[in-house]
């Protein structure tokens, strides 16, 4: 990832950074001090900057030199050949070194732009061929538990021990009828099966059947009827998801766990309360929410894939 975004940056060379003149790289690929270690060994100061050492005017360039002794010889070819690499060089205006963005025309890093090269270059290629989905309604925890889900990396009991971790028991620690692996958390444990029933009862939908955790993911969108409303539909599955894991956790370390018409009115409330301070266009309302989320205006481009 380092050398791929080093790649989309390029130096801007101005005259009057603190940049060292023989430690860093300033012309070609190697470090002056490298290519021209001769004269670097007379150098007195080997912290110098650009600006102690050339300093510009209305006639061109001056040097002002500090050596331990006047270079000869070789190193005097030395000089004379670094002289001319400067000459050539075209130097910015009085300004700092400054970093140019090649991803994009104005040259201003832009971190949409560094997500989707994360995300195209390292996410998908490093642990899968699925996309990172995006809802801007929902906060960022929700977001990264759906991307560890989609590409089965919640620490579930199946995985924690296919790791090589010690556990007094690979079965589910809510209904504790099957082993634990991610699908049945999410999905086919009896705790989920029901709270998914209470979801989809309460959002009025009778048709919709979750297969994966893509189809959690992906929400009506990876369905074939048409939903009203797919995207407030697709957020509020998220925070389904994530309570059904939180309410896995408290379960497992804290001994509280909650009914699953209890868990639904946190999905209903938080879900109401994070999409109503994220969207600023729109305002849902609180009792249409809770009684006919269907029914809610329809909010536009919150849904994306990277």
């Amino acid at each position: 990832m380092r050398f791929r975004t080093l790649r989309c940056l390029e130096k801007k060379q101005g005259l009057l950074p603190a940049r060292l003149m023989l430690k860093k790289i300033l012309l070609g690929d190697q470090p002056l001090c490298v290519r021209y270690n001769r004269i670097f060994r007379l150098e007195v100061n080997k912290d110098a900057t650009i600006r102690d050492r050339i300093l510009r005017n209305s006639a061109g360039l001056d040097y002002s030199w500090n050596w331990n002794r006047e270079p000869r010889g070789r190193s005097e070819a030395e000089l004379h050949s670094l002289i001319g690499e400067i000459s050539s060089f075209g130097f910015g205006s009085y300004e700092n070194d400054s970093w140019k963005w090649l991803e994009h025309s104005s040259g201003i890093l832009h971190t949409h732009a560094l997500a989707t090269i994360i995300n195209n270059k390292l996410l998908v290629n490093s642990f899968s061929s699925v996309a990172t989905l995006r809802n801007r309604l929902l906060p960022q925890k929700i977001e990264v538990f759906i991307w560890r889900a989609q590409r089965n990396r919640l620490p579930v009991r199946t995985e924690l021990d296919k790791r090589g971790i010690d556990l007094d028991s690979a079965r589910c620690p809510v209904c504790d009828n099957e082993v634990e692996t991610l699908e049945h958390m999410l999905i086919h444990c009896t705790f989920a099966k029901d709270l998914w029933l209470r979801f989809f009862k309460w959002w009025k939908v009778d048709n919709f059947q979750i297969q994966s955790v893509n189809d959690i993911a992906s929400g009506p969108m990876s369905h074939s009827h048409n939903f009203p409303n797919p995207d407030l539909m697709t957020a509020s599955m998220w925070v389904c998801a994530y309570k059904i894991w939180y309410n896995r956790n408290n379960k497992l370390f804290n001994k509280t766990d909650g009914s699953s018409s209890f868990v639904l009115q946190e999905v209903q409330s938080c879900s109401f309360k994070w999409i109503s301070i994220r969207d600023k266009k729109h305002s849902l309302d609180w009792i249409q929410w809770f009684t006919k989320p269907i029914e809610c205006k329809r909010i536009r481009l919150i849904f994306s894939r990277l």
